[in-house]
């Protein structure tokens, strides 16, 4: 809580050595947590569900994907960009 903060600051200001002895508890802690393994396994899904998405979406357009990049650095050699 911010008053045992504020009392801790306090304390150290105060002390001769800038140092003092504290003692804490740890609570038990009830939060539900994901597993390493079903983290990875939604991360994975993300990524191969927005992947498959994507890529659906380009062949149903007949999207040229990628040559943006070349298109670009031969237009900005024609103009003599860096």
């Amino acid at each position: 809580q911010q008053t045992h903060g504020e009392e801790l600051r306090k304390a150290v200001q105060e002390s001769e050595t800038g140092s003092v002895v504290v003692d804490f508890e740890v609570l038990p802690d009830d939060l539900p947590r994901r597993t390493l393994r079903r983290h990875l396994c939604q991360a994975v899904a993300m990524v191969i569900s927005g992947i498959g998405v994507l890529y659906s979406i380009i062949s149903c357009f007949a999207v040229d994907a990628g040559n943006e990049f070349l298109v670009a650095e031969a237009e900005a050699r024609q103009r003599r960009l860096p």
